[in-house]
């Protein structure tokens, strides 16, 4: 399963649809606390999680350490760029920067599934 994190409800729902069209199950939310509860409702189903660094009621980096705090997800970030004043803040990190095509995210996904795989 693939947790789908953006206040923006077209942007979750295109990245939902193109997941799910190549097998994955998704789950979307649009806020941290709705994010919460479903990664709370599919404890250690979670493969990954695809969040925009801001969502809406809390930022993509507190919503993630609340998620691990019931194990490690990896994480792909999404950005519109307004973070390049802070060019050490995601370093470390897959972030995926606004707009992007469905062939770079459905690499992106991939890369990082198959890096958890060999690292279970």
């Amino acid at each position: 399963m693939i947790l789908v994190v953006d206040d923006e409800p077209a942007v979750a729902m295109l990245i939902a649809l193109a997941l799910k069209r190549k097998g994955f199950r998704v789950s979307t939310a649009h806020n941290g606390a709705d994010a919460i509860r479903v990664s709370e409702s599919n404890r250690g189903d979670i493969q990954l999680v695809i969040t925009d660094v801001h969502v809406a009621e809390m930022e993509g980096a507190t919503l993630m350490k609340v998620i691990q705090e019931n194990g490690a997800v990896p994480v792909l970030y999404t950005s519109d760029g307004g973070e390049a004043a802070e060019p050490d803040a995601f370093e470390g990190f897959d972030v995926l920067a606004k707009p992007f095509s469905i062939e770079t995210l459905l690499a992106d996904v991939g890369a990082i599934l198959a890096q958890n795989s060999s690292v279970s």
